[in-house]
């Protein structure tokens, strides 16, 4: 019998998919429900393991974890885009896009 892993599986939800991925590894499948989904993952990683030039990261090089995102910062952001998108319907160009945005109205030639 071979050795034993252990990799991260992450799953999310597209369309009408469920797409896995082991991070540690960059691999990736899908299937119709979450556990046909990690088993098609765990699949793809056995095949990956059989390739001898594959690539296996030591333990403890890798970690998973959560952050938490206030929700504010993310509207600020889709507002900026929207007030950048109407600026620019009205003639307005970007001329600065760090913390500020500058506007200027005019053509450039």
């Amino acid at each position: 019998m071979g050795e034993t892993y252990r990799f991260s599986a992450v799953v999310q939800k597209e369309g009408k998919w469920y797409v896995s991925w082991c991070p540690e590894l960059d691999i990736a499948s899908q299937g119709e429900t979450i556990e046909e989904a990690i088993e098609n993952l765990k699949e793809a990683i056995e095949l990956y393991l059989e390739d001898e030039n594959s690539q296996i990261p030591a333990a403890g090089q890798f970690f998973t974890t959560t952050v938490e995102v206030s929700f504010h910062a993310k509207t600020s952001h889709s507002v900026t885009r929207e007030v950048m998108r109407a600026l620019s319907s009205h003639g307005f160009q970007v001329v600065s896009q760090r913390q500020s945005h500058q506007y200027e109205k005019g053509g450039f030639d």
